[in-house]
């Protein structure tokens, strides 16, 4: 399909997206009070909130690979400390590009880092 001259803006596909994204952000913020959320915002202690949060992340990841290390058993030795930075880099991976490709990213880690095939690592 040929893009229009004027941008991707006059694509009715975006604009339709955008008036989507638009009204239901108007729809889930119809009746909040912006000014007391901002109030209990600037009043609250995010670090009650964040300190928990990376801890229980740490957990996951540290589960996740442990988990891993089981799967894996049939292809390879596979230490706690790479799965656990390969378990990392598929997380972070996964939130930054489209198609789980962190997948792929997290087995290229381990094969790196401990040895054998990536596609082996991948199957696991």
């Amino acid at each position: 399909m040929k893009q229009p001259a004027g941008g991707s803006w006059l694509d009715p596909r975006v604009a339709a997206g955008a008036a989507i994204a638009a009204l239901a952000l108007w729809w889930a913020f119809r009746d909040v009070p912006f000014r007391e959320l901002w109030r209990a915002l600037a009043g609250a202690d995010l670090w009650l909130a964040v300190l928990p949060s990376v801890a229980c992340h740490w957990a996951s990841l540290w589960v996740r690979a442990l988990r891993w290390q089981q799967l894996a058993a049939a292809v390879g030795e596979l230490p706690l400390a790479p799965a656990y930075r390969a378990t990392a880099v598929r997380f972070m991976a996964n939130n930054l590009f489209p198609l789980r490709l962190g997948e792929l990213a997290g087995a290229w880690v381990v094969s790196r880092e401990v040895g054998g095939s990536a596609a082996a690592w991948f199957g696991t």
